[in-house]
């Protein structure tokens, strides 16, 4: 019987409000606009390939300018996605009150479900274990991400402060859907603190950067996340 595997783009999390390229550059210029080389960049570039130029900049000159410019765009990257992810936080995840016609009910009957979102919707709404009790999945005792482990809850109140580190061994549960990101998380971090976002215009290039790896989805390939700071 073939696996049942859904991919996820940005178009999934419009659903709720999130945002599209487009609107991830409008929203870093409003945050940039006094910054006139930054606003200049994002003015002629989307925002992966104004970032892209950002890092290229910085790893050809590290000075005390390119490091400024890099960290002003990572830090206004950073709050685009707190903003988008408190706003899912807000709002229900369902559209429907019948548990039969329930996207919760619908996503655990898949075998993985992979992303290229770097957003927390899914864990902010799907991935708790007590959510995935009620949709009387037999299969699945809960979620999780494969080779990342949750740092300590700092606010039970806002679950997007909740942050994952990747870890090894790469050990998936059998009895736990597996959630692969793609491109890293808004919500994860390297063992230094640095956010794990691959974003930019060498996503490849990327990736083989750092060299945590989130583990094996076959016998030949490994995902990895990466940074490109340090």
């Amino acid at each position: 019987m073939p696996n049942a595997i859904l991919l996820l783009a940005a178009g999934f999390s419009k659903n709720w409000n999130g945002l599209i390229a487009s609107e991830v550059t409008n929203d870093l210029m409003a945050q940039l606009q006094n910054d006139a080389n930054l606003l200049a960049l994002l003015h002629r570039l989307n925002f992966e390939d104004a970032l892209a130029q950002v890092q290229s900049d910085y790893l050809h000159s590290r000075t005390a300018e390119t490091e400024a410019r890099l960290t002003a765009f990572q830090a206004a990257l950073s709050g685009t996605f707190d903003r988008m992810n408190r706003g899912f936080q807000a709002q229900q995840f369902e559209f429907s009150n019948a548990v039969a016609r329930s996207l919760g009910r619908f996503l655990t009957g898949l075998d993985a479900i992979f992303t290229l979102n770097q957003d927390l919707l899914l864990e902010l709404h799907y991935h708790r274990r007590e959510n995935v009790a009620l949709w009387h999945n037999t299969r699945w005792i809960g979620a999780e991400m494969p080779g990342l482990r949750p740092l300590p809850v700092t606010d039970h109140f806002d679950r997007t402060s909740n942050k994952w580190r990747p870890q090894e061994p790469f050990q998936p549960n059998a009895r736990m859907q597996p959630y692969y990101k793609l491109h890293g998380s808004s919500g994860w971090l390297t063992d230094d603190g640095q956010p794990l976002l691959v974003i930019g215009r060498d996503k490849p290039g990327t990736i083989a950067q750092h060299r945590s790896c989130i583990g094996p989805i076959s016998s030949s390939k490994a995902i990895c996340t990466a940074t490109t700071r340090g």
